[in-house]
């Protein structure tokens, strides 16, 4: 059996503080100890912007309110964290849980990725989301109605460009041709979890 640490901030009305998950003396002291104790791996949530005042439900509680204090808690990047944390441990893996994809440019993300995989040595998995706050997608100026498709598009391209050194996509909402990326995971192809 194998375990993994989802690393978030506290629920609304918890009596604990949050876990400082940007601050690296508590990260680099949490990651190794985690190692020593035989966990897998460490994920983390995504949200790239957050309204102060959410207007959209939301859909996983059914009193529809999002249930974690971001007053108290940061929502730092995750691939930022991948990164920091690869140089301070040797076995642990590291992925989202999970990263909004259509809310990232595809190629761009394939290849944060990919350097984030070299870093690691193969230890990175990806899992996504096509996402649920409207407000966020709207504060990014993306279509929130294209978020699903995007999301099935995203997946083939970033497959694409890790595995074609010279890669061509043509599709609804990205077209490219003969374009490398320059960096390729470490992995034949980094794991995509759909959360």
């Amino acid at each position: 059996m194998r375990f993994g640490l989802y690393l978030i901030g506290r629920p609304s009305g918890a009596d604990r503080p949050s876990a400082p998950i940007v601050s690296p003396d508590f990260l680099v002291p949490f990651a190794q100890h985690a190692e020593r104790v035989g966990i897998e791996s460490v994920h983390f949530v995504d949200h790239i912007v957050f309204p102060a005042n959410p207007q959209a439900t939301y859909p996983y509680m059914a009193h529809g309110r999002y249930p974690y204090d971001n007053d108290e808690m940061q929502i730092p990047e995750p691939l930022m964290l991948y990164a920091f944390l690869a140089g301070v441990t040797t076995t642990l893996r590291f992925g989202t849980a999970v990263l909004v994809l259509p809310q990232r440019n595809p190629l761009l993300l394939a290849k944060q990725l990919a350097t984030a995989d070299q870093l690691s040595k193969g230890r990175v998995e990806l899992g996504i989301g096509a996402g649920w706050l409207a407000d966020e997608f709207a504060a990014l100026d993306v279509d929130f109605a294209t978020r699903g498709r995007r999301t099935d598009e995203w997946i083939q391209v970033m497959r694409t460009v890790w595995r074609d050194r010279v890669a061509s996509y043509h599709g609804e909402f990205i077209d490219f041709d003969n374009m490398k990326l320059t960096t390729y995971p470490a992995q034949p192809s980094i794991p995509i979890v759909v959360g």
